[in-house]
């Protein structure tokens, strides 16, 4: 667990959030044992191929998502999500969406 810390924490610094992020995070590694989930909202997504992208609320940015990482119903598109981050080789991913 302490090792997905550092990851994430890492990632945050290569994605240059401001310093009010950065106490953000920090709260929410103390609160949420290092669980830090971000909101936003589904740009794409493709039923038949099983992905698409969500646009993250903190940082403006898309980011991949796999339909195997959706916990319950398929995703449409402007559904408000919450997810986590994964660093993986082709970049970020989102794990563990969620409508909300």
């Amino acid at each position: 667990m302490e090792d997905y810390c550092v990851k994430v924490y890492l990632l945050m610094i290569k994605r240059q959030f401001c310093l009010i992020t950065y106490c953000l995070v920090f709260i929410t590694f103390v609160a949420q044992n290092c669980l830090i989930m971000f909101t936003g909202s589904v740009k794409f997504f493709n039923t038949k191929n099983k992905f698409g992208f969500i646009i993250c609320n903190e940082d403006n940015k898309e980011y991949y998502v796999n339909a195997k990482n959706i916990e319950g119903e398929q995703l449409q598109q402007n559904d408000q999500v919450q997810f986590e981050l994964k660093d993986t080789k082709r970049g970020p991913e989102e794990v563990q969406v969620k409508k909300i």
